[in-house]
Formats: C-alpha cells, structure tokens, sequence
C-alpha cells in the first residue's frame, strides 16, 4: 500500500488547493455581482432618462397648443385691428378703447400701440407722453418696415411705457397707396406664458422656455424671468434644437450650466420654439438615492461570500455541509435580488404622472387586452366614443362607437391586430354615443411580454374632425372656383415661374387648341407676339413685386396657327405654399377693333359730309344776309315813300278829299306800317338763325318780370294779375331767353285784352324727369284743332281786327327752343285761355 501512494500524493501537490479555488471563485462571483449592480443600476438611470423625455415631450405638445392657441387669438385681433387703421386711419381708431373692449377675452395684452411710419409711437392704449415715444429701433419694426411681410412678426423682449417687460406682438400696417403706413404692436406680459408654464410639475431645477427662432428667449418658467431677453444662440443645445423641428436630447443647459433631459419643439406657423427641461439630478434622485441600499446589499453579499469562502476553506472538510449551505445562501441571495428588482419596477413606473399628462393632452391613449379588448384608457379615449371611461372597458373599439367603415375596410383593419402588425394614421369616420359624427387618425403598436406572447396594443388617435372639414371647404371653394374659370368666356390662364399651370376652355379656343393640355406646361412667352413679350415680363414682374394688379392692357397673341389675335388682359398674383402664382384675364377685343375701325371709317366720312354741309349752310347763310339787306334797305324805301307821301296827301290835301278817299288813304299807309312790322319781324327771324349761342344761368324769374314791367307801365289802366313762381333757374343764351318771354308774355298780354279779369302765370313743373317752363293765360285761347299751326311763320288763328299782329311771334320762340335744343308745346280752349309749354334742353 505504501508503493502505491506516491503517485496519489504527486497528483495532489499539483492540484490548487481547495480553499484558494473557493476564495477564488467567490472572488469571481463578486466581481461579477458588482458589474451586475453596476449595470442594473445604469439601466435604471436611462429609463428614467427615456421616461422624462417622453414626459417632457408630451408637456412640449401640451404647452406648444396653448401658446399656438393664444397667438392666433392675437394674430386675428392684430388683423382686425390693422385693418380698422388701414381703411380708417389711425386718428379714428380708439386704441384706449379697443384694448378695454377685449381685456375680458384677453387679460395677457398690457397694452397695443400704433407706431408710424417715422418711427414714433402715434397712438397708445396707455396715456400718451407730451414727447411721442421712438420705436423705430424696435427689431420688429424695420423686419416689417424692409421685408413687407403680413404676418404676425415677434419681437424681442423690451421694457414697455409702463416699465414693464412685455413680449412686442406686431404686424404691418399698410397706407392708402399699399406702401408701408406703419406697425401695430400688442404688447403681451410674459408672465401669462410664465405661470402657465409653472403648473407642469418638473422638480424643483425643471425649466420650461420660449424662444425665437435666432435664439432669444421669450418667456421662461416663473421664477425664471431674469434670462428673458438673453441670447443662447451660440449654445450647442440651440444647434441640436434649430436642425429640427422638435426632438429631445440630454445635454448641459447653458443659461444655468445645469444637466437636463430636454424635448423641444417648434410651433407651426410662427418662428418660436418651446422646450420642457428637467433636470438630471432630479429625474435620477430616485435611482440616486436607491444607490446606498444597492451598495450595501453589495457590501453584505461581499462580506458574506469572503466569509462563507474563509468557512469553506478551514472547514474543507466539511465541504457538503458547507456545500449546502452555500447553495441555501446562494438561493437566498437571488430571491432577494428578484425581490429588489421588483421592488425597483414599481418604484421607477410613473403611470399615474403618465396618466395625467395623456388626460391633459388633446390626443388620446389607450390600451388592449390580448383580446384586443379596452384594457385602460385616457379621459381623451372616453370623450371620442362619447361616454364614460368605464362603459367601453371590455368592449372591442369598434363596438364602443359607429365606425364608417366598409365591411372590407373593416375587415382590412382586424386582419392586421390579429396579425399583431403596428398600423399608422388610419383615418375614419364614426358616430359617437352622444351622436356626434366625428373624423380620427389611429396609430398603434402590438405588446410582448418578456417571454415574448402578445399581450395587446397601444394605442394614440386624435380627433381631426375641423382638419378635415377644413380640407373638405377647400376642395368645394376649388371646385367653385374651377367652375366659374370654366364658365368664363374670357380666358384665364395661371402660371408660376412664367411656366403655364392651368388654361381654362375660352383661352384654348381663343388660341385654336383643342386641348388644355397643349398648352399647359409651356413658358407664357411662347402665346405672345414677339413684339410683346418683353412687356409681358414686365408687367409680370411688376406684378409679383407690388401683389398689385395690372390696369387693363392691349396686347397681341398668337394663335395655333402662327396668326395674332388682339386682346385686352389684366393680371394678379397670389401667394400659396410658398411661391407666387400670376393669374391673367384675357378678352379677345378682334371683333371691338374691327368695329372701332369701321366707327373711324364712318367717323371721316361722317366729318366729310359735315364739312360740305357747313359750306352748304355758310354759303346759304351769306344768301340769307344779302336777302335780309335786300330785304332791310331796298324794301323799306317804297314803304318809307308810302307812308310819307300818304301823310302828305293826308295833312295837305286831305279836307279836299271825299270821307271814301282818305279811307283809302288810311288803309294805304296802315298796310304800309303792317308791312314795316311783318319785315322788322322776318329780320328778326333771320338774326335768331344766325345768333352765336352763349350759355350761362339765367335767371327766369327775374327776366319774366323785366319783360312784364314795361308792359303795365303802357297799359296802367289794365288790371292783369300778373304771377311769376320764385327761383327758376336755366341754362341758355341770355339775349334769346329774353326775346322768347318776350314774345309769349307779350302774346298773353295780347290775347287777355279783351278778359275783364286777366291773369297771367309764368312757372315751372317736372315732365316724365325732365324740368319745363309755361306761360299760362285765360285770355282767347285757342281750338286744338289747329294747334299745328301756332308756330309756323305768318300763321294767325285769329283776324287781324280781333288782335293785331304778323303771325312771326311763335315761329321765333319755336326757333330759340330749337337752338337750346329743346321743345315747345302748345294747350289751349276757346276763351278759356293757353299755356304755352317749353324746354331749354
């Protein structure tokens, strides 16, 4: 036995020793137990990490709702109000007024200003200084002076009249001549944004920041107002935040050189951004101060492996005995680390922080069950089904409310769950239990629990109901819109970047195409004559400089064929995603010019007979002189030697002549005198023909009566009520107006000789629009009859022994009237008087 125990005892001082591989390996186990530590205790800290920035993110939508919200709000007071200066000018707007009216709705504006064009304050809602304030520094103010934007423009924070720190609100105000007319500004306390803000629960280090898009801060947290106005676009967290329009990110803040867990976003439509920071400190604290139990229980687990290795290595033999003990202790060691594991899941959840950021944001959340059932959901979820939170739990979501869907859509939608595949932005229609009709967008994604079974979906929908009513106006408008361009039957054409975009029906025919599509697509220069082109990119050019209109324009195209055709066209332009779009009226005037040609034809030709008439009508006029000389001079000698010769016989010789004889005589020289009146009365005829008119007022009240005085003062002894209507007035030659009244008052005078109680009226009245004037009597009158006759030279309705007279009278008062271009009219009864009628144009 002896020999055969020394390879026995070789093999064993080979061998490590028992006790040195058991410290050894409980060496190895702590090791290993503190990276595990380690690691578990990193794990922790980046879920947190992640939680806050989700957390952080949903705050981010919340507050960026609310600041978009308010800013609408005063982008469309700023419209209105701007508007009201721009048609009313700023000296009839009260500003004091306006900003009493809305500070209900509006608590947040401090107060609103209208700065002018100079640059000075020309009118506040606060009380004005005697020194107006100046503005024209403001970085609002030359933004909207040089770049002629009409948009809502942010300005940096500055201190008000008030002494206040306000946020500088401001749109531009054009003049009557669509230059630029001025600026007005709301200013809007930052606190309202501030204490907003300061209602997210953050920690104690949590900020939440406003700013624009070059880096200056806008509005902070409460308790942070000291940084508003500062700059941070030099900070690496400005950078990572203006490559993108919203993300989150850890970094060290540069206002406070504080660690934070930063999401951010940009608003849409203004050039501001938010972000919700917390800090790091405060998102680990709890991690953090879980960190001493974590490391004692690494101390005791490491004192207690040294110890059971020491044990183990003295008492080596009693290795199964320690064995055991070890694996107790072993099994011991990982219930408590699945119990503190535990114990560290539910600490770190943060479902009831989660939970109330999801029933304060405008979208909604839910969970499904493996049976894809309502398993949870946020107060959002219950309002969109219309009902209670409680009542659709259980229930499969398209039995919580009316879904408009297809059977094959709906069918389409439970094959992807049941696949357990994630779906994005499926939108539809449903009616909800309180019996609203209501449009969402869905989004959800399959759950696995850790040994990898399906245990359900979540799930993110919003309400985009006004969205898509919006777009649903907005096709109608289009389709209004196409149709009137459609109808028109002038053409329009469309174009950007002088690139042709739509044509309607007209202009194609215009141009003899048969298609829209021939034309559309093709440079605008390419329909014009080569003579006009360069003033088309003139004109448009002008036009999408000033967004002014063109005044209507003569210009050429060309047709198919290669043939022009004149038209007339006006254009306009407008904005719309981003580029500006002309849009051209165009008639064709080919027909108007032929037409407009043949007027000038007929126009010369028209002036060729009128110059002929004219030398027809002088040279009559030159004969009607001669005969009114003749007339004047070679008549009037015999008749001059009649009456002379007659009133010699009469005085000298007349006492030898029989009564019978010097009746004759008597009756020679009466017909001689009525031959004198009836020649006066002819040249007096011609002189109105030949008269040069010479309108001005005339006064006719007052000339009627001139024209009557003399009248009474040859007859005193007549009693003739004489009436003449106050304050007519005319246009017309004085010198024939008078010749007109004279001879119709005369008349009057005339024909009432023989009525005890004459009158006489002289007025005016209103005839289907237009004015006229009468003379009215009572005197002879006259038989209807023979009214045709009243004005025609030498006509006489009565005998020359009733009432004396040559017949002219009328026949120059027709002629005056016609010279004024007027009419005369005649109404009458035996013995019971005339009225005279006329019009002067």
């Amino acid at each position: 036995m002896p020999g055969k125990s020394a390879p026995s005892e070789r093999r064993s001082s080979h061998r490590v020793p028992a006790g040195a591989a058991v410290v050894a390996g409980a060496l190895v186990l702590i090791v290993l137990a503190w990276l595990a530590l380690f690691q578990l205790v990193d794990q922790e800290e980046s879920q947190d990490i992640e939680s806050a920035k989700l957390a952080n993110a949903n705050l981010v939508r919340a507050f960026n709702e609310h600041v978009l919200h308010t800013l609408n709000v005063i982008d469309l007071e700023s419209i209105t109000l701007a508007g009201a200066l721009e048609r009313q000018g700023p000296a009839s707007v009260d500003l004091p007024a306006y900003r009493r009216r809305i500070d209900a709705a509006l608590p947040y504006v401090l107060h609103i200003a209208f700065v002018d064009a100079a640059g000075h304050v020309a009118s506040s809602s606060l009380p004005m200084p005697a020194a107006r304030p100046y503005a024209g520094d403001q970085d609002y103010f030359s933004a909207l002076r040089d770049g002629g934007a009409n948009s809502l423009n942010v300005g940096r924070p500055a201190l008000d009249p008030a002494g206040k720190r306000s946020i500088p609100l401001a749109r531009r105000v054009n003049a009557a001549d669509g230059g630029f007319g001025g600026v007005l500004v709301f200013s809007i306390d930052p606190t309202y944004f501030s204490q907003f803000f300061a209602a997210a629960s953050l920690g104690a280090h949590g900020a939440v920041t406003l700013f624009r898009d070059d880096g200056v801060v806008v509005a902070r947290r409460a308790g942070q107002g000291r940084t508003i106005g500062m700059s941070i676009s030099e900070t690496s967290s400005f950078e990572i935040m203006r490559r993108q329009p919203k993300g989150a990110f850890v970094a060290t803040w540069a206002i406070d050189g504080v660690g934070r867990v930063v999401a951010f976003e940009r608003l849409s439509g203004y050039p501001l951004t938010i972000n919700v920071s917390s800090a790091v400190d405060d998102v680990l604290a709890q991690v953090r101060n879980k960190r001493p139990a974590y490391y004692l229980f690494g101390v005791s687990a490491t004192l207690f492996l040294l110890l059971a290795s020491v044990l183990v290595a003295i008492l080596f033999h009693r290795r199964e005995q320690a064995a055991r003990e070890l694996v107790a202790a072993r099994e011991n060691a990982e219930r408590l680390l699945k119990e503190n594991q535990q114990a560290l899941v539910e600490l770190t959840g943060s479902e009831a922080r989660f939970r109330t950021f999801t029933d304060l944001s405008s979208d909604w959340y839910c969970e499904l069950d493996d049976r894809l059932r309502f398993k949870s959901v946020s107060a959002n979820t219950a309002w969109s089904v219309g009902t209670d939170t409680g009542s659709i739990i259980g229930l499969h979501p398209w039995e919580a409310s009316d879904w408009e869907m297809t059977d094959k859509e709906l069918a389409a939608h439970q094959a992807t769950l049941q696949a357990h595949q994630p779906f994005r932005n499926l939108e539809f229609w449903r009616r909800t239990r309180d019996g609203r009709r209501i449009c969402t967008t869905t989004s959800g994604h399959p759950v696995f629990d850790a040994d990898g079974r399906f245990a359900g979906y979540r799930v993110v929908g919003q309400d985009i109901t006004e969205r898509k009513r919006a777009e649903q106006a907005m096709r109608e408008s289009e389709e209004r819109f196409r149709s009137l361009l459609t109808a028109s039957s002038d053409g329009v054409w469309i174009h950007r970047d002088a690139r042709l975009e739509y044509v309607n029906y007209a202009l194609v025919r215009m141009l003899g195409y048969d298609r829209a599509d021939e034309i559309i697509g093709r440079q605008i220069y390419e329909m014009m004559h080569p003579d006009e082109r360069e003033a088309l990119r003139e004109r448009a050019e002008w036009v999408a400089s000033t967004r002014r209109a063109t005044p209507i324009t003569q210009t050429a195209m060309l047709r198919r064929d290669g043939s022009s055709v004149e038209v007339e066209t006006t254009a306009a332009s407008f904005r719309q995603n981003e580029a500006t779009w002309i849009i051209s009226i165009v008639r064709d005037i080919t027909q108007r010019k032929r037409v407009e040609a043949e007027l000038k034809r007929l126009n010369a030709e028209l002036e060729l007979r009128v110059a002929r008439r004219t030398a027809e009508l002088e040279q009559a006029n030159r004969e009607l002189e001669a005969f009114s000389y003749s007339v004047s001079h070679d008549l009037r000698g015999p008749l001059r030697a009649i009456t002379g010769f007659g009133a010699i016989l009469m005085s000298e010789g007349g006492d030898r002549l029989d009564p019978k004889m010097q009746g004759y005589l008597r009756r020679a020289q009466a017909a001689a005198e009525r031959m004198g009146m009836l020649i006066d009365d002819l040249l007096a005829l011609s002189r109105i023909s030949r008269h040069e008119m010479n309108r001005q007022p005339v006064d006719l009240s007052s000339l009627a009566g001139k024209v009557a005085e003399p009248l009474m003062q040859a007859h005193p002894g007549r009693k003739v009520q004489l009436s003449v209507a106050p304050g007519m007035k005319a246009q017309g030659d004085p010198g024939l107006i008078r010749i007109l009244l004279e001879n119709l008052i005369g008349n009057a005078w005339k024909f009432t000789s023989h009525t005890d109680a004459a009158m006489i009226e002289v007025g005016a009245e209103e005839n289907d629009g237009r004015r006229s004037y009468f003379v009215r009597d009572n005197g002879a009158g006259f038989d209807m009859r023979y009214a045709g006759k009243l004005f025609g030279a030498f006509q006489r309705l009565h005998s020359q022994s009733e009432f004396e007279g040559t017949g002219i009278g009328l026949s120059i008062v027709q002629r005056i009237v016609d010279r004024h271009g007027g009419k005369v009219w005649a109404e009458g009864r035996v013995h019971a008087g005339a009225t005279f009628h006329f019009t002067l144009e």
